[in-house]
């Protein structure tokens, strides 16, 4: 597999870029410090509309249509509707512990449990279709040609007790992950120096949201 390359930093519009979604002409970004979604024009990275979303927000996704919207502790979407700004609906995730990032393969959403699992929902209420085993605390979930990339921790793992994750090594490292949706195997690997909180296919260009430094990265596979 080609390596992934960054190619562009820029500022993120809020102090906690998280997930990220790419309606086909804007490019858009939950912030989970100021609890709104920021629309960009991702030429010039200036904010031509922002939305007010309460909460811890992490992964978002767009479905031709609607934004989906995560929200960590509540295990449940928000469908919102950019144009007017309405909360459209809510669809619980059953049986998912935290969210984290979320993904439309065209058919499906697809939301990473962080407690280890990519989920896949309808659209419409009801227990998930599918669950495929992954890292402990995951981040940014991004769909592309059939596979699943998933940004993630390479050694973590879920503490139910204190509700939170733990280091299983003394070294952090971070990759993003490529996995087959049918097969639910890693054919990919891209090391990464943190934690993606944000993932988003816009053609060949992937945006990435370092939330760690408050940034928004586009790269390209090399």
């Amino acid at each position: 597999m080609p390596a992934l390359e960054i190619v562009e930093e820029r500022p993120a519009p809020g102090p906690g870029p998280a997930g990220l979604a790419w309606d086909g002409r804007r490019l858009w970004n939950a912030d989970f410090r100021r609890g709104r979604i920021f629309c960009l024009d991702p030429a010039s990275g200036d904010v031509v509309d922002s939305l007010l979303c309460p909460g811890v927000l992490s992964g978002l996704g767009w479905d031709g249509q609607y934004l989906w919207l995560a929200v960590v502790e509540e295990s449940w979407l928000r469908c919102v509707n950019p144009a007017t700004h309405d909360f459209e609906r809510t669809l619980v995730v059953e049986g998912a512990t935290r969210l984290g990032g979320v993904a439309w393969d065209g058919e499906q959403l697809w939301v990473v449990d962080q407690a280890g699992a990519l989920l896949a929902a309808g659209r419409e209420q009801g227990p998930p279709r599918r669950q495929i085993a992954a890292p402990a605390a995951g981040g940014g979930l991004a769909w592309r040609d059939g596979q699943l990339w998933l940004g993630a921790p390479l050694a973590m793992r879920y503490e139910p007790q204190m509700g939170g994750f733990v280091w299983t090594t003394r070294t952090e490292s971070f990759a993003l992950l490529v996995i087959d949706a049918a097969t639910g195997a890693e054919v990919g690997r891209h090391p990464l120096s943190f934690l993606p909180m944000g993932l988003s296919w816009a053609g060949d260009d992937l945006w990435l949201a370092d939330s760690a430094r408050g940034r928004l990265c586009r790269a390209r596979l090399a």
